[in-house]
C-alpha cells in the first residue's frame, strides 16, 4: 500500500486504486544474472489529485511487456505505465 497514507499527504491528495497496484515488477532476471538476491515487486508508481469534492481520478495500467523473470528488449519500462484522467463535476 501506498506509504503516504500513513501521512499528511492523505488529508491533501485523493488517490485511485492504483495506490495498490505493484507497478514496479521486481528485479529477479537482473539478480539473478549478478547472483544477488532479488527485490519483490513493488508500488512505487502514483497518480494523485488534489482533493476536490467534485474531482475524481481514475487510473489505468498499460502493458509494457515487462516480465521480472526473464529478459525482452520489447519492454519500455520496468514499471507499469500509468494513465491518469480526472472526472470534473
Amino acid at each position: 500500500m501506498l506509504e503516504v497514507f500513513d501521512e499528511l499527504w492523505k488529508d491533501l491528495f485523493s488517490f485511485d486504486e492504483s495506490s495498490n497496484l505493484c507497478t514496479w515488477g521486481g528485479d529477479f532476471f537482473c539478480a539473478s544474472f549478478k547472483g544477488k538476491r532479488s527485490s519483490p515487486p513493488m508500488c512505487l508508481d502514483h497518480v494523485m489529485l488534489r482533493k476536490l469534492d467534485e474531482a475524481k481520478v481514475k487510473v489505468e495500467t498499460l502493458d509494457v511487456k515487462f516480465d521480472a523473470k526473464s529478459f525482452s528488449i520489447d519492454a519500455l519500462s520496468d514499471h507499469l505505465a500509468l494513465l491518469g484522467s480526472v472526472k470534473l463535476g
